[in-house]
């Protein structure tokens, strides 16, 4: 064993000494590991904030359904993480619904229990105007925003603003809406998706402006203020009379198919609409709850007035306090019933087969328009802690050298 150590020092001995690193060789070997570290947490950031906008920017195509759509037989909140409309677009929507547990977020269903969110006001700019107004093809939505409104484009995902007011109604063909102008005391019809103010109605700003409603032609509009109902066309007021504090327009679709009446809303044990003659405004008969009203009382769920969502066979869809849905011809059928705490809930009619269905479990959209925001909070949560790295690595060098000197 001496002999060994012998040996190996004769060895280290007689080697030739070895060079002394160059000056601030390891320095510089940190900097380049430092560098080598920043430069893959901004890749990283840069990849997921690319993710991020490429899924607003570059949205995958609409569901495309062919035909008419079925309603369902009923409907249950949104799914978690639901994909907004905006990221994952449909081509049209059966219907929208906001639930009182989130009034700021607006779901729309398309076929195929296609379910999207939309990102609305808690609450309308005034009592008598609703969130949103959908058109009655399913291909638009009409979004109150204070004094304005968005047209939110669903094959797209495409949102423009329209100053022209807050929206109350579409026509049946989509090709006008009527807003309200809460400034300037004045109904605008405009047409439809430019937003161009094609006629107005002017409008006691003192009175509470109830509803509006076009009739199926789109020439006349039924304005009701306070306990006055009026019928509009562009050259004037066709005739006016009192309907009383408990009647109401029964929503955009009160007029008959054939626009001989107008159906207003009434909420009494038997009744649940009156109908004035669309040419005169005199009484034109009544349309009877047929046992509906029985029906949504035994679940105690009987709070809002009715409203025409729809008309088949000559025989309205009425939609009852956003709690279920019925088709009022010789006796009732129950066409849909809503999720316990909806809010506000609007249908298309046009392309729409009454016939209830029973709906297929929810389709949320693809899972990277789903978690979305989750990799817009990654990106933010890496670019917080690549600065926080930064920063410590920029007090921490002088602190070395300060060690390396002494």
């Amino acid at each position: 064993m001496t002999r060994l150590r012998d040996a190996l020092r004769d060895v280290a001995d007689s080697y030739p000494a070895l060079r002394p690193p160059p000056p601030g060789m390891f320095d510089r070997a940190r900097k380049a590991r430092n560098r080598r570290r920043v430069a893959a947490g901004a890749a990283a950031v840069f990849a997921l904030l690319a993710i991020g906008f490429t899924i607003r920017l570059l949205p995958p195509a609409p569901l495309v359904t062919a035909g008419s759509a079925n309603v369902p037989s009923y409907f249950i909140e949104p799914p978690k993480w639901t994909a907004d409309l905006r990221d994952a677009p449909i081509e049209r929507a059966t219907m929208a619904f906001v639930m009182e547990s989130d009034l700021e977020t607006l779901v729309i269903v398309g076929p195929d229990s296609a379910y999207r969110t939309y990102p609305i006001p808690a609450r309308g700019p005034s009592p008598w105007t609703a969130s949103f107004q959908l058109s009655p093809d399913g291909r638009s939505l009409l979004v109150a925003k204070k004094s304005t409104a968005e047209l939110l484009d669903l094959a797209s995902g495409r949102v423009r603003t329209l100053s022209a007011g807050v929206p109350l109604a579409w026509s049946r063909d989509g090709s006008q809406a009527i807003m309200a102008s809460l400034d300037n005391g004045e109904l605008r019809v405009v047409r439809m998706p430019s937003g161009q103010v094609a006629w107005r109605i002017p409008v006691q700003s003192s009175e509470p402006l109830v509803a509006a409603a076009f009739s199926p032609d789109g020439t006349q509009v039924a304005v009701q203020q306070g306990d006055t109902l009026s019928v509009r066309t562009p050259t004037g007021v066709l005739w006016s009379t009192t309907v009383g504090s408990r009647l109401y327009l029964a929503g955009p679709l009160c007029w008959t198919e054939d626009g001989s009446k107008i159906a207003l809303a009434k909420l009494s044990s038997t009744t649940i609409f009156d109908l004035l003659n669309a040419s005169n405004g005199r009484s034109a008969g009544q349309i009877l709850s047929r046992g509906g009203l029985n029906y949504v009382g035994e679940q105690g769920r009987t709070d809002g007035l009715p409203a025409v969502v729809g008309w088949r066979g000559g025989y309205p869809i009425a939609n009852i306090g956003n709690r279920a849905l019925f088709h009022l011809n010789i006796s009732y059928n129950v066409v849909m019933t809503a999720a316990v705490g909806t809010s506000e809930l609007q249908l298309a009619s046009d392309g729409t087969d009454w016939a209830p269905t029973d709906p297929s479990p929810p389709e949320p959209g693809p899972a990277l328009q789903r978690y979305r925001p989750l990799v817009s909070l990654a990106a933010l949560g890496l670019l917080v802690m690549f600065g926080l790295v930064a920063g410590v690595l920029r007090l921490v060098r002088p602190l070395r050298r300060l060690r390396a000197r002494a």
